[in-house]
């Protein structure tokens, strides 16, 4: 998980307080998650399940891409035996 910014319209909060105006940045987490092709679906349901608010801001975006190869440093294990 990371820290994140954002630049749209819904990254700022504005309101009012005593009659002064004054705006704060809306905190945001990058989730990054590397699974099997097999379980893509379901992370991705839990995900979205996990993450909607159901409030009129925007609750983020989920990106689902391939991974061509995944090589663990210490060794040059590739592939499956590198994430484990």
């Amino acid at each position: 998980m990371t820290e994140a910014r954002d630049h749209g319209p819904s990254a700022i909060v504005k309101s009012t307080y005593r009659g002064s105006e004054w705006s704060a940045a809306v905190p945001r987490t990058k989730v990054e998650v590397l699974v099997s092709s097999l379980l893509v679906d379901d992370v991705v349901d839990a995900l979205l399940k996990a993450a909607r608010t159901r409030r009129t801001t925007d609750d983020g975006t989920v990106v689902v891409f391939e991974v061509a190869d995944a090589i663990r440093i210490r060794d040059g294990q590739r592939e499956g035996f590198a994430l484990s």
